[in-house]
């Protein structure tokens, strides 16, 4: 059976066979001495998870996707840790299951995001390889930075969820308190915008993908990013990259609320 892979975004193609002696079958990684691999994001709505699938979805990779909702707008359900067996019970995961070998679960979306482009889209303009090193490493600082300074806005969001009407003045005070450090973040990001469209200059990368949560989350949730107007090119940014077909497309199954075209 021949298999068209040429519209994959998966590099070279070498007649029925990847050139890394993959065939790729309904979803399914099939080596060429037969060994199937499955590989399954499964995604919880409003979470990271939205990164990987927005990633997935623009390289059009071979990967299965289920979807969970939270209770109550928190918390996951409970099948979400019973179906991928991932104890932790979080988004995204990605279980890989491999004839003969044992489960592989792989957590951590900037994790999950390098793990898809270099199975699926090697040395791709998304994540450049080692011969691009300075390219490379840019673009995996940024999703570092994601995943870890941009997250000051969290305190701030749980103060919101889990404070009681009487308390409204003192998450007030520690959402003006975080402010300082988000204003910092947003900051960076708006002054490395005045380098050209995307994150890391000419070329949409999986930096693009990975920042496009952060500050929706933050601008969108308005903690402690009070500035209206005050982050202009992040916002001009934002809005073009959720016009993405990817980006659509994945908004089409996984409920993600934080979206400035939806806003303003």
């Amino acid at each position: 059976m021949k298999v068209n892979l040429k519209n994959r975004g998966l590099g070279k193609c070498v007649g029925d066979v990847f050139s890394r002696d993959l065939l790729i079958l309904s979803g399914q990684l099939i080596y060429s001495h037969q060994t199937i691999m499955t590989v399954t994001l499964f995604n919880l709505e409003n979470s990271r998870s939205f990164r990987v699938s927005w990633l997935i979805h623009e390289i059009n990779a071979p990967v299965e996707q289920r979807y969970y909702s939270r209770i109550n707008g928190k918390k996951a359900v409970p099948e979400l840790s019973k179906d991928s067996g991932f104890s932790f019970g979080k988004s995204p995961c990605l279980v890989v299951e491999e004839e003969g070998q044992e489960k592989f679960i792989i957590f951590e979306s900037g994790n999950c995001m390098q793990y898809i482009l270099e199975r699926y889209a090697p040395d791709s303009v998304l994540l450049p390889g080692t011969k691009d090193f300075r390219g490379r490493t840019a673009v995996i600082g940024w999703i570092d930075f994601s995943e870890s300074v941009m997250l000051h806005v969290l305190p701030g969001i749980y103060n919101q969820w889990f404070s009681r009407p009487e308390d409204a003045a003192a998450v007030d005070h520690i959402a003006q308190s975080l402010s300082i450090n988000i204003h910092k973040d947003l900051d960076l990001i708006e002054d490395a915008l005045k380098e050209g469209p995307y994150i890391c200059g000419k070329d949409f990368t999986a930096a693009d993908i990975a920042l496009c949560f952060s500050c929706e989350l933050v601008l969108l949730k308005v903690v402690a990013s009070k500035g209206e107007g005050r982050w202009k090119r992040i916002e001009e940014w934002l809005k073009r990259i959720e016009k993405r077909p990817a980006y659509l497309k994945t908004r089409e199954n996984l409920k993600h609320e934080y979206v400035l075209n939806d806003e303003r």
